[in-house]
């Protein structure tokens, strides 16, 4: 049964997940279960269950937005390469890296996943420290391309946590106001949202909206849609970090009204001295 997207929403405005979610596509139930054995032994992981692509996809349509995607390939309703194929066509999930899972693959099934654009492949059964040590790199790939961590960023742009709060707070209010004139986006705006992106480190936002500027506009409500979740879960995971000591005299100055630095600074790349 197709799963709302109600069902996902509450998890990620409230940052309840894990900082990295996993989608686990596999209608064996034992190997299903042997894989994400493995997956949920790495921390800080949450890992999401489907019986088929169909199921996956019917996930995925409801809203769920997985950081990365092990999917099996031969399976029923709709296989392995079907979803790829589906996800590659979609403008937000073409973006996400997926891991096909195969016994055997012959040289026609490797070269459709190739052409489609899929992260790699494992080998079943899961076991062993070699497909251990897969899953992690890949889990590991996947955190570093979605966004940078919020103490680099923070050390990058010379900043505390508070005021890097700051600016993806600005930035996801900015985004909320642009929401109902997507379809219309100034490119402009659209190319200064990609260097903002870029500076706050929210590296999977810059490329998606680097789309936006590229013309994808029939795709701008859900692009910026995805976009502000994804500033969203940067603000919920440098909320859970403790505040470094010291504060830059710009960053209290915000609190008490006095000079800040702004998104249009970070975006033209000018620091405070």
């Amino acid at each position: 049964m197709p799963l709302s997207r109600g069902r996902f929403a509450p998890k990620v405005a409230g940052m309840l997940m894990s900082p990295t979610q996993v989608l686990l596509v596999e209608d064996d139930t034992v190997e299903r279960l042997a894989l994400a054995g493995v997956l949920k032994r790495q921390p800080h992981l949450d890992v999401v269950e489907a019986c088929d692509g169909q199921q996956a996809w019917e996930m995925l349509e409801g809203g769920l937005r997985p950081d990365v995607c092990f999917s099996d390939i031969r399976m029923p309703r709709l296989d392995g390469l079907a979803l790829v194929e589906r996800a590659r066509a979609h403008p937000v999930l073409a973006l996400m890296p997926i891991i096909l899972l195969t016994a055997r693959a012959d040289r026609i099934t490797v070269q459709r996943a190739i052409e489609q654009r899929v992260a790699g492949f494992m080998v079943k059964p899961a076991s062993g420290l070699d497909t251990h040590a897969a899953i992690e790199r890949v889990v590991r790939q996947a955190q570093f391309r979605r966004a940078e961590r919020a103490q680099t960023t923070c050390g990058r742009l010379g900043l505390d946590l508070a005021g890097l709060l700051a600016l993806l707070a600005d930035m996801a209010g900015e985004l909320a106001q642009l929401h109902g004139e997507a379809a219309s986006l100034p490119a402009p705006v659209a190319g200064r949202l990609v260097r903002t992106a870029r500076a706050l480190g929210l590296w999977q936002a810059a490329e998606l909206l680097e789309r936006l500027r590229a013309g994808a506009t029939e795709h701008a409500a859900c692009i910026l849609e995805e976009v502000q979740r994804l500033v969203t879960l940067q603000m919920r995971a440098t909320e859970r970090l403790p505040r470094l000591r010291g504060t830059p005299v710009w960053a209290a100055g915000r609190a008490e009204g006095g000079s800040t630095l702004s998104l249009d600074h970070v975006a033209e790349g000018g620091l405070p001295a």
